[in-house]
């Protein structure tokens, strides 16, 4: 019995060090990561496997976006741009139990590139063409659960997102089983960093520090390169999603933005109807089909005809942006996982938050420009840094 108690005040401590670590030095972007289009580091070819291309591909083909991909977005032009290690993204329906019943996930963007071209009558080195991929992977835990604890963690997962509770000694097990993942995620999200940089370069948001110098991108690429190769195996993609501006690279003028939906098995992608569920009681209040389109003053034309059903016109006039007034007025509350999350507003909703009205990207680029960073995102990964700070306190 002293042994086995010596052994579990060893592990505590080496759990507070590593946690008082976190506490120190996490900071915006080693959760939010961020290359420059000019980067290659990670090709379609490497993570994104040609098939997803191609359901992508056919989902869109039923869509108002057409042929597009293939005319202006070939395989070979999506590489990686941007990476959000969440160490805990929300399970449940309702932002009340949102940090509460979570768990930790990588999300990986996606985005066809363009080299050395001309848009609207300027030269542009590379352009980031309006449309992207985002790939959902929750944190499964190799190398850090066994076979039956990963099993474990999954049912506990399941039975959040489905709305059920954990009795006490489950929740105790999926807590203990979660701060394990977390950690070890956490840990190799402070291992991409380049030692020697100061840990000032990390803080706010933006590109990658590191690829201001080749010969710190190319070391960087090869940390990048292990992570995803741990954490985003094909077969633990759980989600994926994807919007397009049709053919023309006219946003401002074309203003229509396509958006699907689909749901993982291993590694093999299946159309899922995208879903508003309610802020309160997460029960269903639009089924919109696997695609919806929109457009910088509307959403879904789909979701019109419910504004006057009652209870549910009313939750969903105070979540959806129906038009442009809407903007401001529902910009504090959808940017907030606080009081919406990302299943209880519209994906249109989501993506038109930025001051340009026709730059839907969250994190991503938008032609030639700087990297948006959306309101969501920026409030994301601060609520994700005070998050860490309690549950590193709480070990």
């Amino acid at each position: 019995m002293r042994k086995k108690a010596f052994a579990v005040l060893i592990l505590l401590w080496s759990v507070s060090i590593h946690a008082a670590a976190h506490e120190q030095k996490l900071m915006e972007k080693d959760l939010a990561f961020a290359l420059p289009l000019s980067s290659r580091a990670v090709s379609s070819e490497s993570f994104l496997p040609r098939a997803w291309y191609r359901s992508v591909h056919q989902a869109f083909l039923a869509t108002s976006a057409g042929n597009v991909l293939e005319i202006e977005s070939p395989y070979s032009d999506w590489q990686l741009i941007s990476m959000r290690i969440a160490p805990c993204s929300p399970l449940s329906q309702t932002p009340l139990r949102a940090e509460v019943d979570c768990w930790p996930e990588v999300r990986l963007v996606w985005q066809p590139v363009l080299r050395k071209i001309r848009l609207h009558e300027r030269y542009m080195e590379a352009a980031g063409d309006d449309r992207a991929i985002h790939a959902i992977y929750p944190t499964q835990g190799q190398g850090v659960l066994n076979g039956e604890e990963m099993l474990r963690a999954l049912n506990y997962r399941q039975t959040l997102t489905q709305g059920a509770q954990l009795d006490v000694a489950s929740r105790s097990d999926f807590e203990s089983l979660r701060a394990r993942v977390i950690t070890a995620l956490m840990d190799a999200s402070l291992k991409l960093r380049d030692p020697q940089l100061a840990e000032s370069t990390y803080m706010g948001h933006g590109i990658r520090p590191e690829t201001n110098d080749p010969a710190r991108e190319q070391q960087l690429f090869k940390r990048l390169t292990d992570f995803l190769n741990r954490f985003t195996r094909p077969q633990d993609l759980r989600f994926l999603t994807a919007f397009s501006l049709p053919e023309g690279r006219e946003p401002a003028h074309l203003d229509e933005w396509v958006f699907l939906s689909f749901r993982a098995e291993q590694a093999r992608l299946i159309q899922d109807p995208i879903e508003i569920r309610s802020a309160k009681d997460g029960r269903m209040l639009a089924s919109l089909g696997p695609s919806i389109r929109g457009s910088q003053g509307r959403d879904a034309d789909e979701l019109y005809d419910l504004l006057g059903t009652g209870e549910t016109g009313r939750e969903l006039s105070d979540s959806v942006m129906f038009y442009i007034s809407d903007i401001r007025r529902l910009t504090p509350a959808v940017a907030d996982r606080r009081q919406l999350l990302v299943g209880n507003t519209s994906c249109i909703s989501c993506h038109k938050m930025n001051e340009l009205r026709f730059d839907f990207h969250n994190f991503s680029y938008l032609e030639d420009r700087d990297i948006t960073l959306s309101p969501r995102l920026k409030r994301d990964v601060e609520l994700d840094l005070l998050w860490l700070r309690a549950f590193y306190s709480g070990l």
